[in-house]
């Protein structure tokens, strides 16, 4: 089972799920065929960039595993995705300050590179101030 932005849930909703994440059971039903539960969350930052809720330090133990996923383009998925013209895209992307990579997020990234191989402007897809002209 996964959890897409755990800490956008609601408190009910979180509340909820304590048991299942630790035990895999609801309201003390077992879940049998459950074997993993998966959640992802935006970092909190101090410039407040996502608007998320910090998790109970409960809820945070009850995971076993805790991954810290890099902010980086995944270049090898780009390429097998837009084999045509993801190296454009992926340079035009490295070279922006890191101010403006925080406006071209990857998936804003694919998105452009979708909307180009599909005729859609540029301009409408990624912020003006990033130089589009470049690419």
């Amino acid at each position: 089972m996964f959890f897409d932005e755990l800490n956008r849930a609601p408190d009910k909703v979180l509340n909820a799920i304590m048991e299942l994440i630790q035990f895999k059971s609801i309201n003390g039903h077992k879940f049998n065929n459950l074997k993993c539960i998966w959640a992802a969350i935006n970092p909190p930052d101090d410039e407040n960039t996502y608007k998320v809720n910090l998790l109970d330090p409960a809820q945070l133990d009850r995971f076993q595993i805790h991954l810290e996923i890099p902010y980086d383009l995944n270049q090898e998925y780009l390429r097998n995705k837009y084999p045509t013209c993801a190296s454009s895209f992926i340079d035009w992307w490295e070279e922006l300050p890191d101010e403006m990579k925080d406006l071209v997020s990857p998936r804003r990234l694919d998105y452009a590179i979708d909307g180009y191989l599909n005729d859609c402007r540029l301009e409408d897809i990624l912020p003006r101030v990033t130089n589009i002209k470049k690419l």
